[in-house]
């Protein structure tokens, strides 16, 4: 078996993965849409275009000398932007004083990755 095929389920898993993780901005674009408030439906919509062209391109197949951290950042980033999108789109933050500081904790495992991965390449997951 070449190793095209034995790391399918891995190329898989990185495009499915963060499109999946991502698809709620889709959703929360519609309903935007829906409601009347097109300009945020419409910037949650081209926020999920950018998310997929940067999800295939820093695909780890095709940076396979590059480690995880560097191709993850990128999409980190734009996540934590379509947060703020949403806070915005909400109508800022003025509509989130009510929350316990405490409470900023769930995003913590969406973290979980970077101190996992960070070192590994895609090049037989090489750590230098």
């Amino acid at each position: 078996m070449n190793e095209q095929t034995s790391r399918k389920g891995e190329k898989l898993g990185w495009s499915v993965g963060w499109i999946g993780g991502y698809s709620w901005v889709v959703i929360m674009s519609i309903i935007f849409i829906y409601q009347g408030k097109i300009v945020e439906g419409l910037l949650g919509l081209v926020q999920f275009i950018l998310w997929i062209g940067c999800v295939v391109y820093f695909a780890p197949w095709r940076h396979p000398n590059t480690m995880y951290l560097y191709l993850m950042l990128p999409l980190y980033v734009l996540f934590f932007i379509s947060a703020g999108w949403l806070i915005w789109a909400f109508g800022g933050v003025s509509d989130f004083k009510g929350i316990n500081l405490l409470e900023y904790f769930w995003f913590l495992p969406i973290l979980i990755p970077i101190p996992i991965l960070y070192k590994k390449k895609w090049n037989k997951h090489v750590v230098d």
